[in-house]
């Protein structure tokens, strides 16, 4: 092993410590870095028994149905995973990391690990930034936690910040390690982090983790349609006249019926997507609201209310030869949408 008084191996005549030391100091920063990133992969990778899968199958049909209008399947997957192995069954991670603990590891890594036992759900307000370290306060507790800044990370003074984390205070006292990525969302009127502290104060649960257990998709899907609006927000704007009219009596016959969609939601998201990207022909709005209501009675969108087509051609002023046309296109459309509508069907 070089010592630091030793000449520097590279030939240049000076002491190892006035010469190639901090460039060795740095690959070794990599290797702990990279190592650390191969021990957080490796839990995906541990094999889980069918009762653990199962377990983790139900959280994912929920957490899918009730925010697949603002993520894709892939960050969906991603949530879930975290939320299953760092908060519903942490004894998982805490069973793999015995057994990583129990292998040769690097010291550095070594002491790293250790910290990483309790997972950190992060709740918390941006409250400055110095020397490249966020300050993030947290919301429901005392503490302030550090974060690293990275290229291109939304870091902005009364933000919310959200997500799975775990200790790392190699350069800074509560400094922090992000598994795979947190959510930021502007929250200068502090609305957010009020509605989420209400909630936590209303749900009569004694500690932290169990609140966080029972409402950590409510967190997400609260932050999710503040930060990036549903698809149904972002189209809006480019409906035609006719296709709004379309949608506001579609909505209008609902609230006559007295009825709600089990996900309201993934509703929305299909009716104006249909209308923006498939740009249907019809001359009456009532014949296209008719064939939504149709179309999503079909998968059950509604729970157990049913309604015959005779009712429902009354019930809008349409044919039934009209609106059956209309909704084949409607239900041949949901069906490519989505893979998961079936799983919400066969739930409802």
């Amino acid at each position: 092993m070089i010592q630091r008084n030793d000449p520097c191996p590279c030939g240049s005549g000076r002491k190892y410590k006035r010469c190639c030391i901090a460039k060795n100091e740095v690959s070794i920063d990599t290797l702990v870095e990279e190592e650390l990133q191969r021990i957080l992969a490796g839990m995906y990778e541990q094999p889980i028994t069918p009762a653990v899968h199962a377990e983790y199958e139900i959280f994912h049909r929920e957490w899918t149905t009730k925010l697949n209008g603002f993520w894709d399947a892939k960050e969906i997957e991603y949530a879930v995973s975290e939320y299953f192995f760092y908060v519903a069954r942490q004894d998982l991670w805490k069973r793999y990391l015995i057994k990583v603990l129990n292998d040769p590891i690097r010291s550095a890594v070594r002491s790293v690990v250790k910290t990483w036992q309790e997972p950190i759900i992060l709740l918390g307000n941006i409250t400055g930034e110095e020397n490249g370290l966020v300050a993030i306060e947290e919301v429901l507790g005392d503490e302030t936690y550090y974060l690293e800044k990275q290229p291109d990370m939304p870091v902005e003074k009364d933000s919310v910040v959200f997500g799975v984390a775990l200790r790392d205070e190699r350069n800074q006292k509560n400094g922090i390690f992000i598994i795979n990525s947190l959510l930021f969302v502007k929250d200068g009127n502090h609305s957010l982090a009020n509605e989420i502290s209400t909630l936590a104060e209303s749900s009569g649960f004694g500690n932290r983790i169990d609140f966080y257990k029972a409402h950590m998709i409510d967190i997400y899907h609260n932050i999710l349609s503040k930060s990036e609006g549903s698809v149904v927000d972002l189209l809006k704007g480019e409906l035609t006249d006719i296709q709004q009219e379309a949608v506001d009596i579609f909505y209008e016959r609902l609230e006559f019926l007295k009825i709600e969609a089990d996900h309201p939601e993934l509703m929305g998201n299909i009716i104006v997507t249909y209308l923006y990207e498939k740009q249907p022909n019809f001359k009456k709005p009532e014949v296209i609201a008719a064939a939504f209501l149709h179309a999503l009675l079909e998968f059950n969108m509604f729970g157990d209310y049913s309604m015959t087509q005779s009712e429902l051609s009354k019930l809008f002023d349409v044919s039934v030869s009209s609106v059956t046309n209309q909704s084949g296109k409607i239900q041949e459309f949901i069906v490519e949408m989505g893979k998961n509508i079936g799983r919400i069907a066969q739930d409802a």
